[in-house]
């Protein structure tokens, strides 16, 4: 059973909000993040990562692109990689790598400005399902 500190909230799939920065050795990447709370993020990847990273390493200044929330620059800390089955445009499933990353330390504005998003992603996920309801 895993326990958490924060609240993590899944991000849409339509604008997908971004994650980009450079590995520990040193190539560009962008992933898709899956979900975010303020102790970190999930990141979606076709590719397997377990030859490049390890659980404890560490990318710094990673950007953050939530669209229209903004661009936040952290560091992330990798917690595990685990297989995950996704459902694509097509309806078909595929698997993909989820990628679990912890922020080892937030500013205080950092915390405020994130927190801010993680609200308004809430809010508009529940507008949305409370427009299907209706």
């Amino acid at each position: 059973m895993q326990r958490r500190n924060y609240f993590r909230i899944t991000t849409s799939v339509w604008p997908p909000l971004l994650c980009r920065g450079k590995l520990v050795d040193k190539t560009e990447f962008q992933f898709e993040i899956k979900d975010i709370s303020l102790g970190g993020l999930g990141l979606f990847t076709e590719r397997d990562m377990s030859d490049v990273m390890s659980p404890g390493d560490i990318l710094e200044n990673v950007e953050m692109d939530l669209d229209e929330y903004g661009f936040f620059c952290v560091d992330m800390q990798l917690v595990g990689q685990a297989d995950s089955k996704v459902v694509d445009s097509k309806g078909e499933v595929k698997v993909m790598k989820r990628l679990n990353f912890k922020f080892p330390a937030l500013s205080a504005s950092q915390e405020r400005d994130l927190q801010q998003v993680i609200y308004e992603l809430e809010r508009l996920q529940i507008q949305k399902r409370n427009r299907f309801e209706d």
